[in-house]
């Protein structure tokens, strides 16, 4: 691929990200005028990808896409109300099921997110408006309020006092990031929460979980050379007198890397489901040593058990010239719909960090994908 494609992958990533990230009430916004000329040409023409009529501006088509075929529409609107995990009442498990709500409030743009619980670290099984046990629950194209029922069997045991709150993963199927690729924009998928919200259990009986540790991931070795390429350059910011600095970006952050094919390392890829029968590759977790943190995987099918077979892991680095490297390999026999794979690597003191999302095509896909990248002059 070459530096103009990869420059135009990074900035709208980084375009992306930044919209994510603005208060829920905020929009993108979006050429309105429909006087002006609209792209609606196949992206896989070259002839499409001409900037010739487009120099003051991109200009989006009647359904939200520029002439590269990126999404510039509206964003979903919402907002999050922890109720039960927000009120700070102290809740006492006697062997009965517990019962928290949650509500999610969203304006006229649909919006659609998974939902999880944790307990002592570790994502629960919990029973959702009455339904059936689960690790995670998917709600599609919701608009208005909606009000969830959280009812579950806390983990740990007798004497104990543990915490739950909700994971969420909000915004899970925006529109995609190329227009002509049936798949979820790869760069949504937000995973939120914050511990300040949850709900204290006093355990006056054992838990279904006896509160056993985590498993530690401890496959520790040496930083790769593909990994210091890739975050060799400093960050410039500033310290807290104004003075501008450079920060050696692995010492400071976590970072979840995807390996690609050429042996190269970044945040930002586009994963091939091997052969079509399963997907397969490896990831790296690398960076910010000395911090523990508990390591999720989000798809859209839900949360998986990918850690030896369970949906955690506790990853920590002594130093920052040390990786852990994993393997992601799941059928698509049994997930026959996954297109979106989000790692969280969620640390106890409240903060997140987390990759990008990963989208997943098969080789047919992925090689018109390439072709169609290889035809884009950003000149």
């Amino acid at each position: 691929m070459n530096l103009k494609v990869i420059f135009l992958l990074a900035s709208v990533v980084v375009i992306l990200f930044l919209s994510a990230c603005n208060d829920s009430e905020s929009k993108v916004s979006v050429n309105a005028d429909t006087s002006a000329p609209v792209s609606t040409s196949n992206p896989f023409d070259s002839d499409a990808n001409s900037t010739d009529d487009f120099e003051a501006e991109l200009i989006m088509d009647e359904d939200g896409y520029d002439q590269y075929g990126i999404f510039g529409g509206d964003l979903p609107d919402y907002s999050i109300h922890y109720l039960d995990f927000q009120d700070k009442t102290t809740y006492e498990y006697n062997g009965e099921e517990l019962s928290l709500e949650l509500e999610i409030c969203n304006g006229d743009a649909p919006l659609s997110y998974t939902l999880g619980l944790i307990c002592n670290d570790r994502l629960i099984p919990f029973s959702l408006n009455g339904g059936e046990y689960a690790y995670s629950f998917n709600s599609y194209d919701n608009t208005g309020d909606t009000k969830f029922t959280f009812t579950f069997h806390p983990y740990g045991k007798k004497g104990e006092s543990v915490k739950v709150f909700p994971m969420l993963v909000i915004d899970t199927e925006s529109p995609s990031y190329f227009k002509n690729f049936d798949v979820p924009n790869p760069f949504r998928a937000l995973p939120t929460s914050h511990a300040t919200f949850y709900a204290p259990v006093n355990m006056n009986s054992d838990g279904p979980e006896e509160n056993t540790p985590i498993t530690v991931n401890d496959n520790i070795i040496p930083v790769e050379d593909n990994i210091l390429e890739a975050y060799k350059e400093p960050e410039r910011t500033r310290d807290e007198y104004g003075n501008e600095i450079e920060i050696n970006r692995l010492e400071e952050y976590c970072h979840i890397c995807i390996i690609q094919n050429d042996g190269s390392a970044g945040p930002t890829n586009r994963i091939v489901a091997n052969d079509g029968e399963r997907i397969k590759f490896d990831y790296v977790f690398c960076g910010r040593p000395r911090q523990e943190y508990i390591m999720y995987c989000w798809t859209n099918e839900g949360f998986l058990p990918i850690f030896d077979g369970e949906y955690q892991t506790k990853v920590c680095l002594d130093d920052f010239n040390q990786e852990i490297k994993m393997t992601f390999d799941v059928s698509l026999e049994d997930y026959p719909d996954l297109n979106n794979i989000r790692f969280i690597a969620y640390e106890p003191s409240g903060n997140y960090i987390y990759s990008s999302v990963f989208s997943v095509f098969d080789e047919k896909t992925m090689q018109e994908l390439n072709v169609w990248l290889e035809t884009i002059d950003i000149d």
